[in-house]
C-alpha cells in the first residue's frame, strides 16, 4: 500500500496537483484510504460468502464511527492490524448472530458506558493536546448517544439488525479497555 501512495502522491506532484510539500501528508493519507479500501473489500467478501452483506454494513458502519474518534488498541504493522481486524470482525459477525435478550441491552448498556466513560484514548504514538482531548470526547459521546438511539429504535423494528451494532460497541468497548490497561501501541 505503501508504494501505491508513493506513486500516486508523486503522479500529483509532477502533474502540480499538490505542491512538495504536501508530499509527506498526501502519501500518508492516501496510504490510511488504500488500506482501509482494502480491508473493508475483504470484510464485504466475507459479508458476501455468509450471505450477510447488509449485517456487515451495519457492524462496520457502527464500529468505524465510534472508533474513529474513540480511538483504543492499536498494533504496529498493517498486516497485524489487518489480521486482528479480520478477527474481530468475524467474532462481532458470530456475536450479532448470536445474541438474544437480555444479554444483547446488557452488553448495550455497559459497552456504551465504557465508551462514554473511557473515550479518547490517548497516548505518546497519538499526543492530542488537552483542547483536541475535550474535542474528541464530546464527539465520541455525541456518536455514542446517537448510535445508541439508532440501535434502541432498531430493535422495535428488526432486533436481529440492532445485534450486530452491539457486537460492534462491546469490541469498541473491549479495545477501548485493552489499551487502557497498556495492550497495543502506547
Amino acid at each position: 500500500m505503501d508504494n501505491w501512495a508513493n506513486k500516486i502522491a508523486r503522479y500529483f506532484v509532477t502533474h502540480n496537483i499538490i505542491t512538495l510539500d504536501q508530499f509527506e501528508w498526501c502519501t500518508y493519507s492516501l496510504q490510511v484510504r488504500l488500506e482501509r479500501t482494502f480491508a473493508a473489500l475483504i470484510f464485504f467478501l466475507i459479508g458476501s460468502f455468509t450471505h450477510q452483506l447488509i449485517e456487515s454494513f451495519i457492524f462496520l458502519f457502527t464500529f468505524s464511527f465510534i472508533r474513529s474518534k474513540s480511538n483504543g488498541y492499536h498494533i504496529d504493522s498493517y498486516i497485524g492490524c489487518l489480521i486482528q481486524s479480520i478477527i474481530c470482525f468475524i467474532l462481532g459477525m458470530m456475536m450479532g448472530q448470536g445474541l438474544r435478550f437480555p444479554v444483547n441491552i446488557i452488553l448495550l448498556v455497559v459497552s456504551s458506558l465504557i465508551i462514554w466513560c473511557l473515550s479518547p484514548v490517548n497516548n505518546n504514538s497519538i499526543h492530542f493536546s488537552v483542547s483536541e482531548m475535550s474535542i474528541l470526547r464530546r464527539s465520541v459521546r455525541q456518536r455514542i448517544f446517537f448510535v445508541f438511539l439508532c440501535i434502541v429504535f432498531t430493535m422495535h423494528i428488526n432486533p436481529c439488525l440492532a445485534n450486530f451494532s452491539i457486537a460492534s460497541l462491546t469490541l469498541v468497548s473491549i479495545l477501548l479497555v485493552l489499551s487502557r490497561c497498556g495492550f497495543g501501541i502506547q
